[in-house]
């Protein structure tokens, strides 16, 4: 029978709520009036739409990089091109500059890309890039065409793969 009452009381205590004592406010001191009532403070939007990058985890290919070789069909060089590569957590910006062998207007390719890393390869969607490979006539990357890159560390220096032969290696400026 005591656990039947105790189950019942427990019960009637968190079903019906109980009344408390009303906050009361201090009285001001003898001869002084009460302070004005202090004001909810105003709803003001923000845009925040950068907040959600502020946890992502970080990259490690962020940073400020130069190329400092360039491989295309297993010809490595280290002269006549400059090429600079600025990441952050989600994005990255690539320019490239060849001077030309036979004194023509030089070579360039430049774009922006979002980005993300999958089991060491990094994985690339076109904002915006273009360059003149070929035939020196502006080409425009379609936006969001996707790329995939080997990525290897070594020493300090970032390669990035787009064959076995065919590479930048950066290092890291800041």
């Amino acid at each position: 029978m005591r656990p039947l009452l105790a189950a019942l009381v427990a019960v009637a205590l968190f079903a019906f709520p109980q009344v408390q004592d009303p906050v009361r406010l201090p009285s001001p001191p003898v001869g002084k009036e009460p302070l004005p009532p202090v004001p909810e403070p105003a709803n003001v939007p923000i845009d925040r739409r950068d907040l959600g990058r502020a946890w992502l985890a970080e990259s490690p290919i962020e940073g400020f990089w130069r190329a400092t070789a360039w491989s295309a069909g297993g010809h490595v060089r280290h002269e006549g091109f400059r090429a600079f590569l600025a990441a952050g957590r989600a994005h990255l910006s690539l320019q490239v500059i060849e001077a030309a062998p036979d004194g023509q207007a030089p070579l360039f390719q430049s774009g922006a890309r979002s980005y993300r890393i999958e089991e060491g390869v990094l994985v690339t969607s076109s904002l915006v890039g273009f360059d003149n490979y070929g035939d020196r006539k502006l080409h425009l990357e379609p936006v969001g065409f996707v790329e995939r890159r080997g990525l290897q560390f070594a020493g300090g220096r970032l390669r990035i793969l787009k064959g076995p032969s065919d590479w930048l290696e950066f290092e890291r400026v800041e």
